[in-house]
Formats: structure tokens, sequence, C-alpha cells
């Protein structure tokens, strides 16, 4: 049983006081007439007691009667521990473990942090959900407060993971332990991106994305006990999309792929499907449609581009075959051109892989016969230009406004962004 000591102070006749440490509450009575006191007994605390004392000099006897309370603790929230489930599931979570540590009845009060789950009695111990469709991978998060009737708690969330289908490993009786360096179109990736690794189509492996030093890592294992070759898969978590590695690779099973000192590398190649590409050295069939049968001229690529991707390998790239000087790359609303890739295809770095955009139509390296814009947008909303060196253009037409300006750009009540551009080299009466 729990106790305490009780102060008494008696001041004067009909006046008394007694205090309760940490308590709400005293209620007390009684007390002769006297000269001053002061006391101290020991009581349990949610009991009644009678104490009886006698003044230091007059000896008059006086009695107190008082009761104890106990102060109302505020409850405790525990909305579980973050568990995984799978898309389209009834999805229960667990409120069970909250508690009022005075023995209260509790309510239950929960809330998603997202907007697109709707909860099912979430005002219970247990609410539920349904999954939703996920691209890969995907978390929400979801908030717990209870009430004992006087106090709320500080709220305790949870985090529930839910999985596509195909994110959700086969567990075989081996496997193959994978170190890996995660990155996304040659950038690396972030803690919230994912690995998955397939054999045959089936998901084999998965982890999530950690950082350390700058760098991605990944460290899984691959199920499986053959030597088989394996696809593997970067989950971009922010844009909401899967990239398919770079390179396969063969599985060891029993053993590694990569090492702590020596990792492979994972390089999610995050193309759009329904991107159009640009290779002035591809041979296929022209139509934009893949590496392989790439437009090589840039200007196919912009007449169908608008609100789409238009990636580009590295090359030089003009905008006319002729020596018409006022033809020019004319940006399309909406459209982002990546340049940047190598030849053919492959891991995006505008740093190695030049893709120049130029003015200079007639060849000669003089200015004088050059484009006098390379790249024009024209109310545009927005566009974005990344990876592209813009060379060689030249204003110089004095009796033109237009053409008098921007010989490598010339913007005219649009909205654009240029990441990773170089824009060098040119000429213009009133602003190169």
């Amino acid at each position: 049983m729990k106790s305490l000591h009780i102060i008494i102070i008696f001041f004067v006749p009909f006046f008394l006081m007694a205090q309760v440490e940490n308590r709400q509450s005293v209620i007390s009575s009684g007390g002769n007439q006297g000269n001053y006191g002061i006391y101290t007994s020991q009581v349990t605390v949610g009991q009644t007691a009678n104490i009886s004392h006698s003044v230091n000099n007059a000896g008059i006897d006086g009695t107190i009667g008082f009761h104890t309370m106990d102060q109302n603790n505020e409850p405790i929230a525990d909305a579980g521990e973050d568990f995984n489930s799978n898309e389209n599931s009834l999805v229960s979570l667990d409120g069970s473990s909250s508690y009022d540590p005075n023995g209260n009845t509790i309510s239950y009060f929960w809330e998603s942090l997202d907007s697109n789950i709707s909860l099912i009695n979430e005002t219970t111990q247990n609410p539920s959900f349904t999954a939703p469709e996920v691209t890969a991978v995907k978390k929400f998060k979801f908030k717990l407060t209870v009430f004992d009737g006087e106090l709320y708690s500080i709220p305790d969330t949870v985090e529930v993971t839910i999985r596509d289908s195909e994110w959700e490993p086969v567990v075989y009786t081996n496997s193959t332990v994978v170190y890996g360096i995660v990155s996304l179109n040659g950038i690396p990736a972030d803690s919230c991106d994912y690995v998955s690794a397939y054999v045959n189509g089936e998901c084999r492996g998965m982890t999530e994305v950690v950082l350390l030093n700058g760098l991605a890592y990944a460290i899984f294992n691959i199920q499986g006990g053959q030597v088989e070759l394996t696809e593997l898969k970067v989950y971009d978590y922010s844009e909401d999309k899967i990239c398919v590695a770079d390179q396969t690779f063969t599985t060891n099973p029993g053993g590694d792929l990569g090492s702590p000192s020596n990792p492979i590398v994972i390089n999610g190649n995050c193309i759009n499907q329904n991107g159009i590409y640009v290779d002035e050295s591809a041979s296929g069939n022209n139509d934009g449609s893949s590496w392989e049968n790439a437009y090589t001229d840039l200007q196919d690529a912009l007449l169908n581009g608008a609100n789409k991707e238009i990636y580009i390998a590295e090359g030089m790239y003009k905008p006319t075959s002729t020596t018409s000087r006022g033809i020019f790359f004319e940006i399309p609303d909406g459209a982002t051109l990546l340049g940047g890739f190598p030849m053919g295809g492959g891991t995006r770095d505008p740093s190695q892989y030049f893709t120049i955009l130029s003015g200079d139509i007639d060849s000669d390296g003089s200015p004088n016969g050059n484009s006098f814009h390379v790249v024009r947008l024209n109310n545009i909303s927005y566009a974005l230009l990344d990876g592209l060196i813009i060379q060689e253009g030249n204003a110089n037409n004095i009796n033109s406004f237009a053409r008098s300006r921007g010989g490598g750009i010339y913007s005219y009540g649009s909205n654009f962004d240029l990441v990773n551009c170089i824009v060098r080299t040119n000429h213009a009466i009133f602003g190169g």
C-alpha cells in the first residue's frame, strides 16, 4: 500500500490546515482551542484517518479527520508497432496496448494522416481500412489519441507500409546476399526508395535504401537455390515510378553479389515509356519510340513533344540542315528536354555525354551565318531544359525587335527552368 506523511499545522483557535504533498485535495474538520503546533502523521492514500495530538504546552488535545485523494494522470496512447500489408487487403489497426494509469475507462480517437485513406470505426480500439492499390510500395501513417473522461493523451502514431503484390518476395531455402550502391539516372537514390530483385518475373527480394556518407546502399537477400539471371528494379518513391536497372546480374546462392568494400552498382533507368528518344547516331525506324528507333533530328521530336519527356543522346543538333537563319528549336508547351545520354542509350550523365544544340548551321565557325536563335519559347506555360549545351546563336538583325535579342534562348511570355545547362558563345545586339 502506498503511504505518505501528513503535516498538520495548528495556527489559532478555530483555524486548522492540513497539507498533503502532490495530492489534489484534502478535507479536514474538528480541532480544539489551544496554542499552535506542527504535527506529522503517516496515513494510507485513499483512506480516512483520525489523528489525535496534544498541543505542546497547553495540555489540550486536538482531533482531526481527513481523506486523501489520488491525482488523475493522463492516459497513455499506444498505436502499436509499424507493420506491412498488401494492397486491396483489409487492414486493422491495434490500440489495445493503450491504458489509463488510474484504471479509468478510455475512449479511442484514430485519425488518418493521409487524405486518401478513410478509416472504418475510427473511435474504436481496432479500426480498419482497405489498402489502396500502389505502384510498388507506399507508407501510410495513422494517429491515435485516447481520453479518460478528463484528460487526453499525448498522440501516438503507427506507420503501415502497403506493397504491390509484385513487390512481395517469395522465400526459398537458400539466397544470395546483395551489397549494392543505388542510383536513379546516375543520381544517388533517396532513403525512401526501394530496390527489388526478380527472376522470371517473380519477386525474390526487396529492401529500402539506406543513406550513408552521401551514398545510397541496398543490402538484402535474393531468394533462390540455383544460379539464375536476376533483374533489379528501383522504385523512385517521390516520383512514384519504377525504374529498371541498366544491367542484370547472376545470383550466387550461399554467397554474395558484391561486397561491403566493393558493392555492385544498381542504377535505375527512369525513362518514361511514353517518352520520345533522339539520337543522331540511331539507324532504326526513326520514329522516336526507343533508343534503337530514335529520331535522328531533334525537330521531329519537338513536333510531337507537347507535355512529354524528350531524351536526347550526346551529339551535335542543329535547327536546320539549310542555311536559313530564321529556323530555330521551338520548344512545345509542357515539354521536358533531357540531354546527357550516351549514344544508344544508357545511364544519363550530362557531365560526360554532351548534348549540344548549335546555331552554326553553315558550319563555318563564324557567327555571321548562324541562326538568329538556337532555342525559342513563345507563350509557354512551362518547360524544362536539362543537361543541354546551347551555343552559337547570333541575333544580329538590327531591323527586327526579336531577331536582335536572345541569340542562345529567346523567350517571350514563357515560364521555364534551365537545369544542368550551359549557354555559351551566343551573340545579340541587345543581349545574347
